[in-house]
């Protein structure tokens, strides 16, 4: 069986922090019940209560938390991967937003051009764990985006196969069949176009494609789709009696400065939080194509900051942007079609584009029975979601779907409420 690579981090990045919330939790109840009943008996009652905001003592309050969570690349010492610290294959920064009940992750692209505190010049974002371990990471994405960050957890990347396997696979919808093969490597990608139920190995192959027009973009787009799915899956009554095997080979991959009593808190006040309330975006910016000596993501520096003010720190909850037709340029929407009805695409694009709005893509959705019509803000400011859905005459929803062009800043998807809001437009015109 082949190792995991670095590009397995977004697995292990929810793994990690819902196991480890789960398993604290397990550890706080061994600690005060050992004298009522075996694990086995407290993970059945668990799995029958589901709502695990009911188990008493659980329920701590926290402050605002961030964390920065860390997938290493292995390094090698004579054919064989050691345990010291290579660069970061992706890095995440996780903030827990207590006052308003929600989870803010943001994706930083491994490629990222910035300054590593104590080295001259620009480097990728991913040499800082290389330089000088978690620390420097740490430090070096703190002082890029201005917000403190409290905690990090360290990744390593063995066993992805077999816990996805221990949850029983997952179900996600591949939107392009993928087709890739290394053999200096030993890699062969092979996973058809439509909806597929992904072993270990299939999953593994899921998250490290990388060979399409987007490159390691796309692949984050993947890793995020695939993040939510497993979210899902980890937090069915069925996947919880699985926790004692999947903890047992989640903890030996992870190292992290949290203590118990944090984690124990956390785990408290994480099994409160709405699925709805977990936002997951990407950091803006864009490729440098050709104008630097090597290939970096650039950062749109001054949307960044205000990226982190918004989801990391104290009061940040203003838009990115105030609404006018200047702002309006500056965003770029692709627009899907949801419904069986063709042509909708085209016709909502034309009507954004005249209300001012950048059109950088029309296609079809992975599905054509979308109710109503919903945005999917990649740059995090969901808070411009009504005035996209006023301009085309439907009450759009904010989303969290894993779908669209990460290299965009909204992907909206029609509904029925859209081609319904057409037909009224047309009628009273007649």
């Amino acid at each position: 069986m082949k190792r995991a690579s670095g590009s397995d981090f977004w697995l292990y990045a929810l793994l990690t922090l819902s196991l480890l919330v789960f398993s604290s939790g397990l550890f706080f109840y061994g600690a005060v019940g050992r004298t009522a009943g075996s694990l086995t008996d407290k993970l059945a009652e668990i799995a029958k209560m589901a709502d695990l905001s009911k188990l008493p003592g659980l329920v701590s309050p926290i402050k605002r938390t961030n964390i920065l969570v860390m997938g290493s690349d292995f390094n090698y010492s004579r054919g064989k991967a050691d345990d010291s610290c290579g660069r970061s294959d992706t890095l995440m920064l996780i903030g827990l937003d207590p006052e308003h009940m929600g989870i803010n992750i943001l994706s930083i692209p491994r490629d990222t051009m910035v300054t590593i505190p104590g080295r001259r010049g620009h480097d990728k974002i991913n040499a800082a764990m290389a330089y000088g371990g978690p620390e420097l990471a740490v430090e070096t994405v703190s002082k890029f985006l201005q917000v403190p960050i409290d905690h990090w957890i360290r990744l390593k990347v063995d066993g992805l196969i077999n816990l996805v396997d221990l949850i029983g696979g997952v179900k996600i919808f591949v939107e392009k069949g993928m087709d890739y093969s290394d053999r200096a490597a030993g890699l062969t990608i092979h996973i058809n176009q439509g909806w597929q139920q992904l072993s270990g190995p299939q999953a593994h192959e899921f998250v490290r494609f990388r060979h399409d027009a987007l490159g390691d973009i796309g692949r984050v787009k993947r890793q995020q789709q695939f993040l939510t799915t497993v979210l899902e899956k980890l937090f069915l009554p069925t996947t919880i009696l699985r926790y004692p095997q999947l903890i047992e080979g989640l903890m030996r991959n992870i190292e992290t400065n949290l203590t118990s009593a944090q984690v124990v808190q956390m785990a408290g006040w994480g099994s409160t939080v709405d699925r709805s309330r977990i936002r997951m975006v990407m950091l803006p910016g864009e490729f440098s194509a050709g104008r630097t000596p090597v290939s970096y993501w650039l950062p749109d520096e001054k949307r960044a900051l205000a990226l982190g003010r918004k989801m990391f720190a104290e009061g940040g909850l203003d838009s990115l942007v105030a609404d006018s037709p200047e702002a309006r340029l500056k965003y770029r929407v692709a627009v899907l079609n949801g419904t069986a009805q063709p042509g909708l695409a085209t016709t909502a694009s034309r009507i954004l584009r005249e209300d001012g709005w950048t059109i950088w893509g029309v296609g079809d959705a992975d599905r054509r029975d979308y109710a109503t019509t919903q945005v999917v803000a990649h740059n995090g400011d969901d808070d411009l979601t009504d005035i996209l859905g006023r301009a085309l005459g439907v009450r759009a929803e904010p989303s969290n779907l894993r779908i669209g062009d990460l290299t965009t800043d909204f992907t909206i998807v029609l509904g029925q409420d859209f081609s319904q809001a057409l037909r009224v437009k047309v009628s009273r015109k007649n």
